[in-house]
């Protein structure tokens, strides 16, 4: 009985440090998000056009560079959470835009904050 219990608080122990682990990648996908002018790109032209992170990579890094998987990878985590929403056609490769929510007003204003010469290839994606 003791051991059945002690696996079953070890298995709650892990979900935890798992839980705080994640904690911490969600404000850092948002951050770089940011800093790179991803909702800048979606929105460019005034229009919230679904686009794909290789779509994005040319508009927010247009000399090349970047990784549009990883980005891809960011994008998704932030999905789960409401800030970007995703779009995939049948066998196509997925797009995201902005959410029309209150989210997409405050990433817009959290643009200001960082000035466009900043340097974006310090940001490795």
């Amino acid at each position: 009985m003791e051991d059945n219990e002690c696996r079953d608080g070890g298995k709650k122990v892990r979900l935890a440090i798992m839980e705080l682990a994640n904690m911490i990648t969600v404000p850092m996908s948002l951050t770089t998000a940011i800093r790179l002018h991803v909702p800048d790109a979606i929105w460019q032209g005034g229009a919230n056009t679904p686009l794909s992170a290789s779509q994005i990579l040319t508009r927010i890094l247009p000399s090349g560079g970047g990784d549009a998987e990883n980005l891809q990878r960011i994008l998704r985590l932030l999905t789960s959470y409401g800030v970007f929403s995703e779009h995939r056609e049948f066998g196509g490769e997925r797009r995201m835009n902005v959410m029309r929510m209150m989210i997409g007003n405050m990433l817009k204003k959290g643009l200001q904050k960082y000035s466009k010469s900043e340097k974006q290839s310090s940001f490795s994606i």
